[in-house]
């Protein structure tokens, strides 16, 4: 072959080929990309922090004000928030009282959007048909018998009936006692659209033997009262063994150290500042107190929006749970039984100005 021959070729592989490998820079392994033509590459820079969002500690929600409730993991239940008429947390530190997650009984309609009793008489389902333990009712709706109840820890013999609801929750861990939380839960599914519900007297006979089973052990599978069939499929005689709950309570629902105050707030002419009056010291109670004030308070408003069907307007609750609620002095009992009835049905008329609806 021609030398010029054999030159040409070799220079025509060479540019096939490429330059050697070591011919390219190399970058150092932690270099940014190029971000331009010229070769040259930006100084390293670290990720920038998206600031997180911080929650703050809860305070109380002032009148008509919301305040959603946050489940803290502890073996006993903490308890809701309260709303407050004043501009100053209840608590020192602004933290507010210990939260209680949404409970299936705590959730409520808000003004305006009554719920059909016809919606709450599905069949029951069986206990493998039920969605998971954790199940909890959405805000603003009604408890569905698929939401499975809170646990309280098993015992042979823990009674309920005569307790204090200091000493239950001490005992259970349960914000609301499960005898209330149950009996809730039945006359929400079933008994709304029962004309006269809580004024009509159920059989004394089924109010004694699930009394005797609530009073062996609270956490009995037969004592779900999702199935009608563990009350009897009797929604009066639920009604009935929540309101011997209240007259059993050593120290009334409302309490005895706060029963002169409720009167004379009830005696205020003016509605606002009535209501006011109330909301203070209903915040004033002790927490197992106010929780179960506070769930009852919300069935009981359940209640009344369907009082077109089962005729229970907020005063006529009122007539059956003001005495039931705050106890009787003998010597005043005939004196302050109306001023009991104002406080009930100003808190039912007001219920969401003083509690919160979540």
């Amino acid at each position: 072959m021609h030398p010029l021959q054999a030159q040409a070729q070799a220079q025509a592989q060479a540019q096939a080929t490429g330059p050697p490998p070591s011919s390219f820079p190399q970058p150092s392994p932690t270099a940014a990309p190029r971000t331009s033509t010229s070769g040259s590459y930006p100084p390293s820079q670290p990720p920038v922090q998206e600031p997180r969002s911080v929650q703050q500690p809860h305070t109380r929600s002032y009148s008509h004000g919301n305040a959603l409730n946050q489940q803290q993991e502890s073996p006993r239940q903490a308890f809701a928030p309260r709303s407050s008429v004043q501009h100053t947390p209840r608590f020192g530190n602004g933290g507010g009282a210990p939260q209680l997650g949404v409970l299936p009984f705590q959730a409520s309609q808000p003004p305006g959007q009554k719920s059909s009793p016809q919606q709450l008489t599905t069949p029951f389902h069986p206990p493998h048909e039920r969605r998971e333990s954790n199940a909890r009712f959405a805000p603003g709706t009604a408890p569905s018998r698929d939401a499975t109840p809170p646990q309280a820890m098993a015992s042979s013999s823990k009674p309920v009936y005569g307790v204090s609801l200091a000493r239950l929750y001490e005992r259970d861990g349960l914000a609301v006692p499960m005898v209330v939380y149950q009996c809730i839960q039945a006359v929400d599914l079933f008994g709304l659209g029962v004309e006269g519900i809580y004024r009509q007297s159920g059989s004394l006979n089924q109010i004694n033997k699930l009394k005797a089973m609530f009073d062996s052990d609270s956490s009995n599978p037969a004592l779900d009262f999702r199935n009608p069939e563990n009350f009897f499929h009797d929604v009066n005689s639920v009604t009935g063994l929540l309101k011997q709950f209240c007259r059993d309570l050593p120290d009334p629902l409302l309490t005895s150290e706060h029963h002169n105050a409720f009167i004379v707030a009830a005696k205020e002419e003016d509605d606002n500042v009535r209501r006011d009056s109330l909301h203070a010291i209903i915040n004033a109670l002790p927490d197992p107190n106010y929780a179960t004030l506070r769930a009852l308070m919300l069935h009981l408003h359940r209640v009344t929006d369907n009082s077109h069907i089962n005729r229970m307007n907020s005063h006529n609750l009122a007539v059956i749970f003001g005495p039931t609620l705050m106890g009787s002095d003998p010597s005043t009992a005939i004196a302050d039984a109306g001023w009991q009835i104002k406080v009930v049905d100003t808190v039912l008329q007001n219920t969401y100005q003083i509690f919160d609806e979540d």
